[in-house]
């Protein structure tokens, strides 16, 4: 209400890929239907909506950028 801002929850691209890369949060191989922010770091779709729900800041878990 003063000035106290809820951080807005980033836009996930969601696409059916498979990236030569693992998942930065539960660190098992990406493929299937993967996630993406507009940083361009890859993620598990589950693994990124659970890390979205559970941060308080809304972020990357990466980068940081939201």
């Amino acid at each position: 209400r003063y000035g106290i801002k809820k951080p807005k929850t980033p836009s996930i691209i969601l696409e059916y890929i498979t990236v030569d890369e693992d998942c930065p949060i539960c660190l098992e191989k990406l493929d299937g239907k993967i996630g993406h922010l507009e940083c361009n770091h890859y993620f598990h779709e589950e693994c990124l909506n659970q890390w979205i729900k559970k941060s308080n800041n809304k972020d990357c878990p990466i980068c940081r950028k939201n």
